[in-house]
């Protein structure tokens, strides 16, 4: 009988070690479990308001989310803007979080359904330059930048709700 516990020591081990490994990459270490944070913030002022929450509006003919963040590291928003993206369905979100260190990022994510009318690039560019940045990158449905001027993290969401504005509706 010694022989079985033996034998499912070591193969509890390797589990027990990847476990963590995976949750530091996800996030800084200290900060609990990441991957928990971010859903938190976002369902908060959306479960108060209801679903369409005071920042979510239509612009355009879209719904969009706008909304800052605080206390989210830069590599946590875009997960966060997966999960409103999938809340609104169809529309536009952005979100931008001022770091500790005063420094401002923001994402820019579309459903695919719009990806013809609006490119999250061209969006980001416009919210980076409201943060004092230049440029921004990523994909159709998805972008990043980041610039020095956190404390202007609502003027990037204004920014891309009044890019937004300037884009012919589909007929």
């Amino acid at each position: 009988g010694g022989v079985g516990p033996v034998v499912h020591v070591p193969v509890l081990v390797p589990q027990a070690r990847h476990g963590p490994s995976r949750s530091h990459h996800a996030g800084p270490p200290g900060r609990g479990r990441p991957g928990t944070t971010p859903p938190l913030a976002l369902a908060g002022p959306a479960a108060e308001n209801g679903d369409a929450g005071g920042d979510t509006r239509q612009i355009a003919g879209v719904t969009f989310m706008g909304r800052t963040v605080a206390g989210v590291s830069p590599r946590d928003l875009k997960p966060m803007a997966d999960d409103a993206k999938a809340r609104i369905g169809s529309g536009v979100v952005a979100l931008a979080a001022s770091s500790e260190d005063g420094k401002g990022s923001v994402v820019v994510a579309v459903t695919d359904d719009l990806v013809a009318r609006f490119n999250a690039v061209d969006l980001v560019r416009v919210a980076s330059a409201a943060l004092g940045g230049k440029g921004g990158g990523g994909r159709p449905d998805m972008a990043q930048a980041g610039g020095p001027d956190g404390a202007s993290a609502q003027a990037a969401i204004d920014a891309v709700a009044g890019a937004l504005e300037q884009v012919p509706e589909k007929a």
